[in-house]
């Protein structure tokens, strides 16, 4: 680019566009004085270009790779000679000047073992901002894991494995091959500990944190009766925390502390377009944590989507304090606000325990605004019995909650929807094999709560919000006019089949108007239908449920029989 950049500046008076050319064609014994001129000054214009590069990207390294320990000649410039790992928390080799850690710098770690002492001491805290134009890079090259045997302290604050340490325009992308693990904390380890958390990235903005492991920050263990379970230790324990305005969070698994995913913040800020997408937890109290610490916050756009979430059991407890929740959002002091919050195409599943509260809980009144629940399947496979708030639990008035598919073991007491304020509009659901399909609690009505086109099958005792029949909800409530009470012959990966006419497939209405575009398509991709639906049946009406029947859509069931190695 310089050299073209450079030779710009001569302008040729040639037919052929090559002065040289043409006066050995013409036999000129001597060059044009332009051509003359070209030449010699195309080294100092080619100096020039390369100047006005390095003023406008600074003087900080492009590239440079950490390791375990020092190797070769220990300059950082390729794994053989890496730095070892503490170049990158002295503040010293950060900056502009050459050979540092700057705006536009890739931080490589080398393949290994990175090991730190437990307690107090952080793992890799950054110590600087990129820019909009050049990110800071911290990612792992080969397989390579950070390690102590625990993380944290016993009065705070969090210690991480990594920190951003506020600072913004980061990226931290482990390309899954970058675990970060604690060794011995846990109910039936050698420590205790409290504290520990894999990544945080707090108040920054422009931050991403992608395809990395957190894993055993804290490894709870309950063995029912949870009279069994005394180990109230590791409350303030996390995978990973984050927030801030152009927070993206995606593709990483997280497993065995209190909080997977914690996107507490505190009072008084105000955050635009955070998003979680495509991660992976398991064995938390709560798989996302997401809302306000204290009074006068806004967030403008909070998505929580495509997630797989699983797994609570084990942090059941005697005194009942882990109340666990798939994806817990809140906003209720004073003056806090969230408006556009969308929870999506998430897998809630597995063991949910005794001390279960809600897969997906809002708790917030008419501070959570434009809240959308849609296309997510929860499959609640607990080995015992618990109530809870439900299996959607929602405080927020105007909530749009379409196209979930949600079920229970047989017998199981739980409610699968449960709303407690104004205005909810409940359509497209499919609900089955469960105790409680509804609840209408105050200030929610049947007067100004909107139930239609919702499938019902196998539904328990408690009925319709503690009615016994299908037909005494419709008559009592005067809704679901147009819903089923049939089975909706789901596949063994919950998807509506060939035999599911009646009750799913395009038994739903049509909600393109409501203008939300994630909606439109459903789990699996699949585009749902345009246009208006007139008349249940129609092809442009929508299939009932998470997913849209199509020819070829049906996935095939999910594999049996397979083993696990968790790290």
């Amino acid at each position: 680019m310089m050299n073209t950049e450079a030779s710009s500046s001569f302008v040729s008076n040639s037919p052929t566009g090559n002065d040289e050319y043409d006066q050995q064609v013409r036999g000129d014994s001597e060059p044009s004085t332009r051509f003359v001129e070209e030449r010699v000054n195309r080294p100092r214009n080619l100096l020039l270009a390369m100047m006005f590069v390095i003023l406008a990207t600074g003087f900080s390294a492009a590239d440079i790779f950490l390791a375990p320990t020092a190797a070769g000649s220990a300059n950082g410039s390729s794994c053989p000679n890496a730095y070892a790992y503490g170049f990158f928390n002295t503040a010293g080799n950060w900056g502009g000047a050459t050979g540092k850690i700057g705006p536009g710098t890739t931080v490589h770690l080398c393949g290994g073992t990175y090991t730190f002492p437990g307690g107090n001491s952080e793992g890799l805290v950054f110590q600087g901002s990129g820019t909009a134009t050049a990110s800071i890079t911290l990612q792992a090259d080969a397989p390579a894991i950070l390690t102590a045997p625990y993380w944290g302290n016993s009065s705070g604050p969090l210690i991480g494995v990594i920190d951003t340490n506020g600072n913004s325009y980061i990226v931290i992308n482990g390309q899954n091959q970058l675990t970060l693990q604690a060794t011995a904390n846990g109910t039936n380890l050698a420590n205790q500990v409290d504290w520990g958390n894999g990544v945080i990235a707090k108040g920054g903005s422009n931050v991403t944190v992608e395809n990395l492991t957190i894993s055993n920050i804290y490894v709870h263990a309950c063995v029912l009766p949870v009279s069994n379970c005394t180990d109230e230790n590791a409350q303030d324990s996390g995978g990973l925390s984050a927030y801030g305005t152009n927070l993206l969070v995606q593709n990483n698994t997280i497993h065995d502390a209190k909080l997977c995913v914690g996107g507490n913040y505190p009072g008084g800020v105000n955050y635009s377009n955070m998003q979680f997408l495509n991660n992976t937890t398991y064995n938390c109290d709560h798989g996302f944590e997401i809302g306000a610490g204290g009074n006068g916050s806004t967030i403008s756009g909070l998505t929580v989507a495509g997630n797989n979430i699983s797994t609570f059991q084990n942090w059941d407890d005697a005194a009942n304090n882990n109340h666990h929740d798939g994806i817990h959002e809140f906003a209720y002091n004073s003056g806090d606000t969230v408006v556009g919050y969308y929870a999506y195409n998430n897998y809630i599943h597995g063991d949910f325990g005794n001390n279960f509260n809600a897969g997906l809980f809002t708790e917030s009144a008419s501070q959570t605004t434009n809240a959308y629940y849609f296309n997510n399947l929860i499959v609640d496979q607990s080995s015992v019995q618990h109530l809870g708030c439900g299996l959607i639990c929602l405080e927020n008035a105007g909530a749009g909650i379409y196209n979930n598919t949600i079920t229970a073991p047989t017998g199981h007491s739980s409610v699968a929807i449960n709303v407690y304020n104004a205005n909810d509009v409940i359509e497209n659901n499919v609900i089955y094999n469960i105790g409680e399909a509804t609840g209408v609690n105050a200030p929610a009505t049947y007067s100004n709560t909107t139930f239609n086109y919702n499938n019902y099958y196998e539904i328990g005792s408690s009925g319709w919000n503690q009615n016994d029949s299908f037909s005494g909800w419709q008559s009592s409530c005067g809704c679901d006019a147009s819903s089923s009470n049939t089975n909706p012959n789901l596949s063994a990966s919950f998807q509506p089949t060939s035999t599911s006419t009646t009750a799913i497939i395009d038994q739903g209405i049509n909600l393109w108007s409501v203008g939300v575009t994630a909606l439109d398509i459903d789990k699996a991709g699949v585009t749902r239908p345009s246009g208006t639906c007139t008349k249940l049946g129609a092809t442009t009406c929508w299939s009932v449920g998470a997913y849209q029947f199509a020819s070829g859509s049906i996935a095939p069931p999910p594999p049996t029989g397979l083993a696990a190695v968790v790290q």
